[in-house]
């Protein structure tokens, strides 16, 4: 799907993909909408497909996509597929914990936007949803899809890694403002690929670790009085009730404080983000401890691999630069950001010293 100020480009990733049509915004005289070129994107499936992959145009992607897919979509039939988390959303921040915990899907989080730039749909579901859904106002094509889904007692699966990864930092709609949008955990190579068509998902965690406007939240289930809701936190209103674990997480702070790797980061960013980023990382770490320790209680442990620790390290390395301000992350320096990667090793690695890398 495109634009026609970007057909030129469409055209060439088309190409490469492979793939067998170009769908332009049916009215851009209106203005951009991706939310109406996708829809007439959606609902130009032919009558004979199961299921349809629509990319946007400002992607990158491994040229053998497209022939990824038939064991992937064979694996997760009815599923919807999602192929790219932008780093610093909340899909991001689970994409990432799936892949230090060694899945290889995550369950997107159903109270944000479902990332579009390229998704799999079965074909009934595209034309239930071009039907039930309206191109008019000002909606846009990932909101609308997350309503729809969380409408329809739905969710998606977000790919680990993501086989995708977004280009440039230009947006015909406005999202030029936040700066570079990168994957949470980009590795488009088949060894990689080929564990989607085999491993696990994570799909649900009491509390999600992220960073917002570099503060360090936690999105935590609540039941209260019988009746379950999802509240976005910061760390320190979320454990509020639990003092030995607020008294853990203190004292890790308190040892992370002595390390270079905090020096280093308080020196370029501020000790106040040091210390933001610091806490995310060790609530990682801890909640990585809790997977763990459900999945070898249930029989599912597993051994390292080397793809598994490329993985890892993808993730790793997004953390911080994910966590600075728009303005501030583009312009790292490759010292920069191999010094964030060591920084979320560590504080990953020092509340659980088993999730450490190998």
């Amino acid at each position: 799907m495109t634009h026609p100020a970007r057909e030129s480009q469409a055209r060439r990733l088309a190409a490469e993909l492979r793939l067998d049509r170009i769908v332009l915004d049916p009215a851009p005289a209106l203005g951009p909408s991706p939310l109406r070129t996708a829809l007439a994107a959606w609902g130009s499936i032919p009558a004979d497909c199961t299921h349809q992959l629509l990319v946007q145009d400002d992607i990158a992607a491994p040229a053998s996509l497209l022939g990824l897919l038939p064991a992937v979509v064979e694996r997760h039939p009815d599923s919807v597929l999602v192929f790219y988390a932008n780093w610093d959303s909340r899909n991001g921040a689970m994409t990432r914990l799936a892949a230090l915990a060694g899945a290889a899907w995550a369950s997107a989080v159903p109270e944000e936007y479902t990332p579009t730039l390229a998704v799999v749909l079965p074909a009934a579901l595209a034309r239930e949803y071009v039907s039930g859904v309206s191109a008019e106002g000002n909606g846009t094509d990932d909101e609308a899809l997350a309503a729809f889904l969380r409408a329809t007692g739905r969710s998606a699966r977000v790919s680990v890694p993501n086989l995708v990864e977004h280009l440039g930092d230009e947006s015909l709609v406005g999202n030029g403002i936040q700066g570079i949008r990168r994957s949470a955990c980009c590795l488009p190579e088949p060894r990689a690929a080929d564990r989607l068509a085999h491993g696990w998902t994570l799909d649900h965690v009491e509390f999600l670790p992220y960073m917002r406007f570099q503060l360090a939240h936690l999105l935590v289930d609540i039941v209260q009085e019988g009746r379950h809701r999802r509240e976005h936190l910061r760390w320190q209103d979320a454990l509020a009730a639990e003092d030995q674990l607020t008294r853990q997480l203190s004292e890790h702070a308190q040892a992370g404080r002595r390390t270079v790797e905090y020096a280093r980061t308080a020196a370029l960013f501020g000790s106040g983000f040091a210390d933001e980023l610091w806490i995310h990382c060790l609530l990682i770490g801890w909640q990585l401890g809790r997977i763990s320790d459900r999945r070898v209680a249930v029989g599912l442990g597993g051994g390292d691999t080397a793809v598994r620790r490329l993985i890892r390290e993808r993730a790793l390395a997004t953390i911080g630069p994910a966590a600075l301000p728009p303005e501030r992350r583009g312009a790292l320096t490759p010292d920069e950001r191999e010094l964030l990667t060591r920084f979320a090793e560590r504080g990953v690695a020092t509340w659980r010293p088993s999730v450490a890398l190998a």
